[in-house]
């Protein structure tokens, strides 16, 4: 397909992919799959550019400086507008912590390297997901990355033999790359790269494929009308039936890239598709705004939802959709068609690269400035460590890098001290990553070492063991033990409730783990069972620390504010105070009896192990308090701050470090 000709089909697949992803975050119940929009936007922009390059290659008119100011002219009006609208927005309703995380993403996309920052944050379906604005920018990160190398192949290889094997090396290892990822990494496979370029590349690669070994090309084209319309269904049908439990990309992602990729091969100009469907007026115009509309729509219902604590009621989500609708319209036709086409191009990407530079300058400072604190004027004054950055990071050090190189692929990976071989391991997720700092301080003699995988560690039901590929990462790094002598005692600790569960679930923005299963658990027990054992067969001193309890609410409901004027639209409806910023200690353990009923039960099985029940520390007979004395000992519903970690840690050496 001649992509001058058929840009109308084009902006028609590119409205049904900006149209389903809209669906997908704002009726994810109702479109499920419609997450699949980002990957018909892949095989649309690698098609359509592959061949635009290949022409000007094939008339002797490429060039990159035309080339990438093309995709400056592109790319940077709309985005520089967004970036400014969040980074201005976020001023007066972000707390400084989340406003460090928007200067984070905001200058990470500036650079397109967003996909590598998020990969170590949490995932794309996470119950944090809505709370990070620019979320959505990760696949222009990995867009842009492509379109760095891309380019400089086609020109300096396309008319050569290696060609066809330089294309099917990069598809080949970019594909099972995915497919590796999709099986033992499940942030890996959605946000690497390197396991999405083969989407990019493939519609391209099979067009190029079928009409130069003309594979039954022409019996392909004469039945077109009656396979776009499969084809379309198919991608229709992957709209309701795919959802974000599904192992994607993996195998499945080769459904609606092979549908797409087929659809923009055979599409004909004068065919019933073209012109009924693909160039219909309404499509074609939705495809038009498609890059604004997707830039514009999840920042707006990501403020939404932290403004007001709650996402969209139907009434407000369609409200959204048309103001996002309104801006997209708006910025392209008055800011990026004046500024992608007519004269004076050269002086207009420099214009772009000089606003792109404040953009830099102003997020560089957000993260310098660690949020702009002093925005807020808090009560009480020590509440202040909620809006800092999350206290327990960064999640690796260069110390456990250099020394256990083989650890480096798990979440978290700490040492304290890099001359001393690690006397006491801290095994666990997340929970169990929060005392690492905590140790480190009140143990500086001894060297400790951490070492989580989430929905992982320490060990877990069948349902996460199989949905993460845990069973590997168990065995690594029970032989990892195993060979090292120095460690003397390790720490078993985790978010036991949820790793025993079926996952999360969301209540008022607040995730907890689902109701018990009972078949569930007696899988999480055997697993546990299994891998107790084996450390204690190693002669190694065991701690567990049990869990600490799930708060029903977030710590900064509890703190008074002022400053930020907008985010008051959420606090005042759901305002807690230090009088009653705590949960009730009875309903906490009747809403979760059957979790610690079967754990406790579970781990007095083993005669040898310590345990050390933090609820001692931050709960009394009837209560279980967010603040001890106006100190905050949580800093969101299930994670503790420094100093809950340190209270709760100066209470274990006590007990069992003598």
């Amino acid at each position: 397909m001649n992509s001058k000709e058929y840009i109308a089909a084009i902006d028609g697949m590119r409205g049904i992919a900006v149209l389903s992803v809209l669906g997908f975050h704002f009726f994810p119940n109702h479109l499920p799959g419609g997450f699949i929009g980002v990957d018909i936007f892949f095989v649309i922009s690698g098609y359509l550019i592959s061949n635009i390059i290949i022409r000007e290659v094939d008339n002797g008119t490429f060039t990159f400086k035309e080339f990438f100011f093309r995709r400056i002219r592109r790319i940077f009006p709309a985005l520089i507008v967004v970036f400014f609208f969040v980074l201005t927005l976020g001023w007066f309703s972000l707390f400084p912590d989340e406003y460090y995380n928007i200067g984070k993403h905001v200058l990470s996309s500036n650079f397109f390297i967003l996909n590598y920052i998020l990969l170590n944050e949490g995932g794309y379906f996470d119950v944090a997901a809505n709370l990070k604005p620019l979320l959505h920018l990760w696949s222009l990160s990995i867009e842009e990355q492509f379109y760095i190398i891309w380019p400089i192949i086609i020109y300096y290889f396309y008319k050569k033999k290696i060609f066809v094997k330089i294309l099917i090396f990069f598809l080949i290892i970019s594909f099972f790359t995915n497919i590796y990822l999709t099986e033992n990494s499940e942030l890996g496979s959605f946000y690497s790269s390197i396991a999405r370029f083969w989407e990019i590349l493939f519609g391209f690669s099979l067009g190029y494929f079928l009409k130069s070994h003309n594979l039954k090309y022409s019996f392909l084209q004469k039945n077109s009308n009656k396979l776009l319309l499969f084809l379309l269904s198919v991608i229709t049908v992957s709209f309701f039936s795919f959802n974000k439990l599904m192992n994607f990309p993996g195998w499945w992602a080769i459904i609606p890239v092979m549908a797409t990729s087929l659809v923009l091969i055979l599409v004909k100009k004068g065919s019933f598709v073209q012109k009924k469907i693909l160039s219909n007026k309404i499509l074609v115009w939705f495809g038009l705004i498609s890059y604004p509309l997707y830039l514009w729509h999840f920042p707006i219902l990501s403020y939404y939802t932290i403004i007001y604590g709650h996402l969209p009621d139907l009434i407000n989500k369609v409200t959204l959709i048309i103001f996002s609708i309104f801006l997209s319209w708006i910025t392209y036709y008055y800011l990026e068609k004046p500024i992608r086409f007519g004269d004076k191009k050269t002086i207009k990407v420099y214009f772009l690269f000089l606003c792109s530079l404040v953009v830099i300058f102003f997020s560089s400072r957000i993260l310098l400035k660690e949020g702009y604190d002093q925005r807020l004027t808090i009560e009480p004054k020590q509440a202040r460590v909620l809006y800092l950055p999350y206290p327990h990071a960064p999640m690796k050090n260069l110390a456990c890098k250099k020394k256990f190189k083989q650890l480096t692929n798990y979440d978290s990976c700490l040492l304290s001290n890099f001359a001393k071989n690690p006397e006491i391991l801290i095994l666990g997720d997340s929970h169990g990553q929060q005392y690492y700092k905590a140790f480190a301080k009140s143990f500086p003699k001894k060297s400790i070492l951490n070492i989580s995988k989430w929905s992982c560690f320490p060990f877990v039901s069948d349902y996460h063991l199989y949905k993460n590929n845990c069973k590997n990462s168990s065995n690594q790094i029970i032989n990892f033990i195993e060979k090292q002598d120095s460690i003397k005692t390790i720490i078993i600790t985790g978010y036991f409730n949820y790793l025993s569960s079926n996952g999360f679930v969301m209540n008022n923005n607040i995730r907890k783990p689902s109701k018990f299963d009972k078949k569930t658990y007696e899988t999480f027990e055997k697993n546990g069972t299994i891998f107790i054992n084996k450390i204690i067969s190693m002669n190694k001193k065991i701690l567990i620390i049990k869990d600490i309890p799930n708060l029903n609410f977030h710590p900064k409901d509890c703190v008074v504010f002022e400053n930020l004027n907008l985010r008051k639209l959420h606090f005042n409806y759901n305002k807690k105070n230090m009088k009653n910023c705590f949960i009730n200690f009875e309903e906490y353990k009747k809403e979760n009896v059957l979790y610690n009923k079967y754990f406790n039960k579970f781990i007095l099985k083993f005669k040898s192990i310590n345990i050390f029940d933090p609820k001692d520390i931050v709960c009394d007979s009837k209560k279980c308090f967010a603040f001890i004395n106006n100190e905050a000992m949580f800093y969101n519903p299930d994670h503790l701050t420094m100093l809950g970690s340190l209270k709760i840690t100066n209470k274990i050496k006590e007990k069992y470090f003598k």
